[in-house]
């Protein structure tokens, strides 16, 4: 298991911890290029990095770059990216997509046009080009801006669960995001 950044009793951290779990010990790695941050996503992909992804902390403000960590080289590395990236993320989510070999970023606080405000667009960073795209659903409503959530993936969808919106302190509405369809869906709750 892996911990980068966060946030402690002395503030905003850049460290890099991974816990041995057959041992049950924590061992300190090298975290040369990891900025304080907390707010992030650290997402696995292709069982071989994990990708650093938004974050904030008050020494420096927004995270905006794309920071990589090679497992088997025990390395982190910023990777250069294009397209149409998030800016100024906090509070998201983040699940890669095997088939697709993209990262589905949803949500969270954002830094946009001179203000920070709840954000309800899904962006997709493509593994081997490594470009962004900003994904406007073709089917169903987009839905509310979401933030503090999680998201997991289910089979070829990307289940979005609980978090704050901006109608609500707590939402415990469930988003279902088709990925192949590119469609969003809520589920009925009664």
């Amino acid at each position: 298991m892996y911990l980068a950044g966060g946030l402690t009793d002395g503030g905003v951290t850049g460290d890099f911890w991974l816990l041995d779990l057959a041992k049950a010990e924590w061992t300190e790695g090298e975290s040369d290029l990891l900025p304080p941050v907390a707010g992030h996503t650290l997402t696995p992909c292709r069982n071989s990095i994990l990708l650093l992804i938004g974050g904030y902390s008050p020494q420096n403000g927004f995270n905006n770059k794309l920071l990589e960590y090679n497992i088997s080289s025990a390395n982190w590395s910023v990777s250069q990216h294009t397209g149409t990236a998030p800016t100024g993320l906090y509070g998201h989510s983040a699940i890669y997509h095997q088939a697709t070999d993209a990262v589905y970023v949803f949500g969270g606080y954002r830094f946009y046009l001179e203000s920070v405000s709840a954000s309800p667009e899904l962006y997709s960073l493509h593994l081997p080009t490594l470009s962004w795209s900003l994904l406007v659903p073709s089917h169903g409503v987009k839905p509310l801006a979401r933030f503090f959530h999680v998201s997991a993936l289910f089979r070829d969808t990307m289940v979005v669960v609980g978090g704050r919106t901006e109608r609500e302190d707590f939402s415990a509405a469930i988003l279902l995001y088709q990925i192949n369809c590119n469609s969003w869906i809520t589920v009925n709750q009664t």
